[in-house]
């Protein structure tokens, strides 16, 4: 019988009925009838080094063709050849938001912030006595607009200059007695994001904060960490709840309704993580055709969700329980991600390191029974994209490993190393005969080699209610 080894991340605290996993791969679903097979799992991009900025990153941004990042208390611009520039000086050590008009690049740093003239290369501090202070910031209609730390205020900027404020262009977001999270544009409308609601505005130049609420377009659903938010596919999405429900999901806007996108599994796993729910930071960046959303939780664990198919997926480095990766900019036509240790890289679906270090990839299966009759398994054969090993060193014989469990993953067997192809082996098979007799199976297919690794589909040979 033809078996799906993993198409997802669905491993649930009753692992008897899922421990499906899908680590550092993702599905790449047919959409032509005649296809060999409903989807194939392919991996995740490898990463080369393109900069260090020695201290962890806190902001990435491109503007005008250049990068610039907020690295430990310095503020860079990087060239192509990732040579990194001295710019200023940024204080703190929390994220930071990096936002620009045609002149000025601002940068948001909760109590603080700072604005580098491009034409003139000049830094400073906004001294403005009405500058409110920026816990989160946007652009909109040549102004700055930021959100009063620990408060529900909105500030604007005056009109092309992030340096000069006025005390009185402000507005109160009261929708709920809450505080502001975060504001956001998307597409001329500027969103409020607080513990409880999601508050769309549309622009009113007659007001001295010039948006309004849009009647009657309140989103009932909170945001619980503010770097969570996204715009992906031309919508927000962003980690929240209800506040009378509680729970934790994530949300995705259609219009001005929220729509979940997280399952119940990855809502298990975010839940067991309690405190580190509102540390949560996410990216977005493109890849063949596939938009992801990035959602990490330093120390804890990355959890993908491609939007092309509506299926979660892990993000694991090696030696360690998450990407590492917290931001993204495209620069100079590549993807360029940083994290907490100051390496700037760049992604590529054609490299299979992670900065020289073994990817570890991982595929947990569904768990399969008879209706409660014993099932004897006398063959797995896994069909792979064969005969793409390296000419020599590790990759030159690629290496799958294999593992099965008899209890729905709870235990599992030795591993069984099988060949996918030296190079040209294009008919190479990976067959593991003789796995014995059960009535909960799973099965899980690991690989680490530095070579192309594309699984097709599996089959088992198997017999029920077999003595």
């Amino acid at each position: 019988m033809r078996i799906n080894l993993a198409t997802q991340f669905y491993q649930l605290d009753a692992v008897q009925f899922s421990n499906q996993r899908l680590v550092n791969q993702y599905l790449e679903a047919s959409n032509i009838p005649e296809a060999r097979a409903p989807g194939y799992v392919r991996t995740t991009p490898g990463s080369t080094q393109f900069s260090d900025l020695g201290e962890p990153l806190r902001g990435l941004k491109t503007v005008n063709g250049t990068l610039y990042a907020v690295a430990g208390t310095k503020f860079y611009s990087v060239s192509t050849a990732g040579v990194k520039t001295d710019l200023g000086t940024v204080a703190g050590a929390d994220y930071v938001e990096i936002i620009y008009n045609s002149t000025q690049i601002m940068i948001a740093a909760g109590t603080v912030g700072y604005v580098y003239t491009i034409s003139t290369g000049a830094f400073a501090q906004i001294i403005d006595a009405d500058f409110p202070g920026a816990s989160s910031a946007t652009y909109m209609d040549g102004s700055a607009i930021v959100s009063k730390p620990n408060s529900g205020a909105a500030y604007v900027s005056d009109l092309n200059n992030f340096l000069s404020w006025n005390a009185l262009n402000f507005t109160t977001e009261e929708t709920s007695p809450d505080d502001l999270v975060s504001i956001r544009d998307d597409r001329k409308e500027l969103w409020m994001f607080s513990t409880n609601t999601v508050v769309p505005y549309s622009r009113n130049p007659a007001l001295a904060f010039p948006y309004q609420r849009i009647s009657q377009a309140v989103l009932e659903m909170g945001c619980l960490a503010k770097n969570s938010i996204v715009i992906a596919d031309n919508s927000f999405l962003w980690l929240g709840n209800r506040e009378a429900e509680g729970g934790v999901s994530i949300w995705r806007a259609n219009g001005y309704t929220p729509m979940r996108v997280s399952t119940h599994a990855i809502e298990q796993k975010i839940e067991s993580l309690g405190f580190a729910v509102s540390s949560a930071i996410a990216f977005t960046y493109m890849l063949s055709g596939h938009i992801f959303y990035v959602l990490n939780f330093p120390s804890y664990g990355t959890f993908v969700l491609d939007l092309s198919t509506g299926l979660w997926h892990e993000w694991i480095r090696h030696g360690d329980l998450w990407s590492r990766w917290t931001h993204h900019a495209f620069f100079n036509n590549q993807h360029i991600v940083g994290g907490p240790d100051g390496i700037l890289a760049t992604l590529s679906s054609s490299v299979y390191t992670d900065l020289g270090t073994q990817i570890d990839r991982k595929m947990i299966s569904p768990v399969y029974d008879a209706d409660g009759q014993p099932l004897r398994v006398s063959k797995l054969e896994i069909e792979i994209d064969a005969g793409r090993g390296l000419t020599s060193g590790q990759g030159s014989d690629p290496m799958m490993m294999i593992r099965w469990s008899k209890d729905a993953g709870r235990t599992w067997s030795n591993e069984r190393l099988r060949s996918i192809g030296k190079v040209g082996q294009y008919n190479a098979r990976t067959i593991v005969r003789n796995l014995g007799r059960a009535r909960e199976w799973a099965f899980e297919v690991s690989y680490a080699d530095p070579t192309p690794y594309t699984i097709i589909k599996a089959y088992a040979d198997t017999t029920a209610g077999a003595s």
